[in-house]
């Protein structure tokens, strides 16, 4: 497993997530996800960890199809003890008092 921190800089005012797109093995995989959030000029907005585990379910002829057998499940947890020094390492600007934490339910 491998992780990425995300920090996007966004001008103030109200945002969501309604979707993501990825690929696994070039077929093409999504999910529908309506998350919504607010970013407020001056301060940094902690969503979360997003995990989006796969899971390849091979139909009998050994043929994936992406339509139907790839699925995956958007897990948003709270790791902000893990999450938040690495912000403050990756970007001085950001410090503490400056974090709204609205981790996306």
């Amino acid at each position: 497993m491998c992780g990425r921190l995300a920090i996007i800089e966004l001008p103030q005012g109200e945002y969501g997530f309604y979707s993501w797109h990825g690929s696994i093995s070039n077929l093409p995989v999504g999910s529908g996800l309506s998350k919504r959030f607010k970013v407020i000029a001056g301060k940094a907005v902690y969503l979360g960890n997003l995990h989006i585990p796969f899971r390849h379910e091979w139909t009998t002829g050994k043929t994936l199809l992406p339509d139907r057998d790839l699925t995956c499940n958007v897990k948003i947890a709270d790791m902000r003890e893990r999450d938040l020094p690495l912000v403050y390492q990756k970007n001085p600007k950001i410090t503490a008092d400056k974090v709204i934490i609205k981790v996306l339910q």
